[in-house]
């Protein structure tokens, strides 16, 4: 069991009055929205890059509803297929004030063939030639004709994914051409000008990962308005009452400070970092962020007790986030637009055709009740968390 937290300053019973609430003064459901949009947009990542239909189908069959999502991530696929059906999920999309994130990773990415190249960082599918860009264009033009006025539902261009991982190995120009980094982003606005916001998916960390991963600097955010970033806390345990101390849903709630030793202070601190970086780069604080936390399973069986925790993080999170950000809208938290949870779709162990080897699928979100209940506990009171006074 999730430890109770020890004082009425940090403990909601969802059932207790509101006068008690106020008479305590312990918290205070409050339907106010951060300053300048921040913790405003709640949603999930449908699919592995390039499969367009997860993300179509939720959106058809009506999810965003019932799990109180504005955002959606659907994959834009590397040979333009399913355009079509594409451009009639943004028309739904738009019918349900849904806002849809449009991924571009494998329609822009060079496929990585085995064997190729000498090394590791030796690899000719890392390298992007003029005819690669020539092919970005062509891709580019062919998704934006296809789309028509249906663009109008996309809210965000999403770039490349984990852009930063191994100091940006896998992204390299050919003599005389472009940095794919931000020439990535400068084709986002020039096929899609009328798109608000543009930005790559950052791999975080603490310091202590910038042997692996690259921190943002000015060439790698050149272009971007809006960078996404993730970290999987709860990817692993353990999962327990230190970790994981609070759930939401079944009354307990994070007060102002985060105890020592949880998964809450850990996202916490990664994110501020990145935050901070991205201010330091800019010269300003004003550049919004995205964060991915996680929502999901490896394996095709739902464990109840790492379900359970990472759903009760991910409600805790949210929270703790949203009350930060309304109730301290100049610090880094008011710079946090909202939550994208990896990952929705439910996806199956696959075999590899040549070498056999098997890799994992997962849960997603869609076919784990505690994973459900808690996306459909933040849905709910996205707007109407109960802050802390203290906050």
């Amino acid at each position: 069991m999730m430890k109770q937290a020890r004082t009425l300053a940090l403990v909601v019973v969802v059932a207790l009055a509101a006068g008690f609430l106020a008479s305590t003064g312990a918290t205070s459901a409050s339907a106010e929205a951060p300053a300048n949009g921040a913790m405003s947009w709640w949603g999930y990542w449908a699919g592995k890059k390039g499969d367009t239909m997860p993300g179509v189908k939720y959106i058809k069959q009506g999810k965003a509803k019932p799990f109180g999502t504005n955002i959606i991530l659907i994959h834009a696929q590397a040979d333009n297929g399913n355009l079509p059906a594409l451009k009639d999920t943004l028309v739904r999309a738009q019918a349900q004030n849904v806002k849809v994130i449009l991924m571009l990773d494998r329609l822009l990415r060079k496929p990585d063939l085995p064997g190729n190249g000498c090394g590791f960082f030796c690899d000719p599918d890392w390298v992007y030639t003029a005819d690669d860009y020539a092919q970005w264009n062509a891709r580019l033009q062919q998704l934006r004709d296809g789309i028509g006025d249906a663009v109008s539902a996309i809210t965000m261009i999403a770039g490349f994914d984990e852009v930063n991982v191994y100091w940006s190995a896998a992204f390299q120009a050919a003599p005389g051409q472009p940095n794919p980094i931000p020439y990535a982003m400068q084709l986002a606005a020039q096929y899609f000008p009328t798109v608000p916001n543009r930005g790559h998916v950052w791999k975080i960390g603490a310091p202590s990962d910038n042997s692996v991963l690259a921190p943002p600097n000015a060439d790698t955010l050149e272009g971007s308005t809006l960078p996404l970033a993730y970290y999987y806390s709860t990817l692993v345990g353990p999962y327990d009452s230190t970790t994981v101390p609070y759930c939401p849903h079944l009354g307990t709630l994070p007060g102002a400070q985060l105890p020592d030793g949880s998964k809450l202070v850990q996202d916490r601190d990664v994110l501020k970092l990145f935050v901070d970086t991205v201010n330091a780069v800019r010269g300003n604080s004003t550049t919004p962020v995205l964060y991915i936390p996680y929502s999901n399973i490896v394996g095709n069986v739902a464990s109840p007790v790492a379900s359970r925790a990472i759903g009760c993080h991910l409600e805790a999170w949210w929270t703790w986030m949203h009350c930060k950000a309304l109730r301290n809208p100049n610090s880094w938290a008011g710079q946090v637009r909202g939550f994208l949870a990896w990952q929705w779709d439910k996806e199956p162990d696959t075999v590899d055709s040549v070498t056999g080897q098997i890799t994992k699928g997962w849960t997603g979100t869609q076919s784990n009740p505690y994973l459900k209940r808690s996306g459909k506990w933040i849905g709910a009171n996205r707007d109407t968390v109960p802050c802390p006074t203290s906050m």
